[in-house]
Parts: structure tokens; sequence; C-alpha cells
């Protein structure tokens, strides 16, 4: 493999285990909220709102590592019943199509990202921030998802398919 590629993984690793770590700390604060809530009567105006936007991070954090990995969900009964040359067609079709649907998607939310930036839209939420500071992970997601769905076309003929 590549230093390029080996770099790419790291990276996606990295932002992997900050998107678990986010994961984590929405439990924690969960709790938080609740025993403030419930035993101190002094609930917090952040706590929700700081959740929400904590998952949307994580989920996009997490995707490129899910696709590298294979853990995206599949349908797996094409290849169970179908014979190895049709099942190695279907999976190339799927990652090339994966990859061009999450590019796209990439270009939408970055474009998106950046009319937020430029026209200064905040969230609509009692904690009000710059809604680009959340829906900036969208694009890296999406795009390093078709990365890696490109990347696994050469990892199909000896998946064993």
């Amino acid at each position: 493999m590549s230093a390029v590629l080996r770099i790419h993984d790291r990276i996606t690793y990295a932002l992997f285990a900050i998107g678990v770590v986010l994961v984590a700390l929405i439990g924690v604060l969960y709790v938080y909220e609740v025993a403030s809530r419930y035993f101190f009567n002094a609930p917090t105006d952040w706590g929700n709102d700081t959740s929400s936007f904590m998952l949307s991070v994580a989920t996009f954090l997490c995707i490129p590592q899910l696709v590298k990995d294979g853990g995206h969900v599949a349908v797996t009964i094409i290849f169970q019943y179908s014979s190895p040359a049709v099942a190695l067609w279907v999976a190339r079709v799927t990652a090339v199509a994966g990859a061009i649907v999450c590019a796209i998607a990439a270009y939408m939310a970055f474009e998106e990202a950046v009319r937020q930036i430029v026209n200064d839209i905040l969230t609509n939420t009692t904690t009000a921030i710059p809604k680009w500071w959340v829906t900036s992970f969208i694009p890296y997601g999406l795009a390093n998802a078709s990365l890696y769905f490109v990347r696994t076309l050469n990892r199909i003929p000896q998946a064993g398919i």
C-alpha cells in the first residue's frame, strides 16, 4: 500500500476514534442532563442541542471507517445465491454506484456548507451556533466514503466472491 493510502487510513481511523468518543460523550451528557434536571432542579439549556450537534458530527466522522471495513448495511442474498461471476459484477457495480452517489452528495453538502458560511446562517436551536460548524463534517464523511468505495474495487477480486 502506498504511503498516501496509509496516511489516508490513519487519518480516517483517528477521526473515527474521535467520532466514537463523541458518541460516548453524548451518553455522559444525557446522564448529566437527567441528573441536573431531576436531582438538582437545574436543567441545562444547551444539553440537547449539544447532543444533536455531536451526533451529526460523530456520524460523518465514522462513515468512512465503516465503508473501509465493510461495516455498512449490505444485502448479501445476491452473493449467496448467484454464481461467482455475477457476484463479482454486482459487487463492482455496487461499489461504483456507492462512490458516485457519495461523491455527488459530498459536493452538494460542500456547496451548502459554503452557502451557510457566506450567509452567516445560525442553527435554529436554543444554543445558536454557526450552522457550518456542524454541516462541514458532512462533505468530509461522504467524500471519504466515496474514496473508500473506489478503493474497494481493488479488494473485490480478493474477497472470495
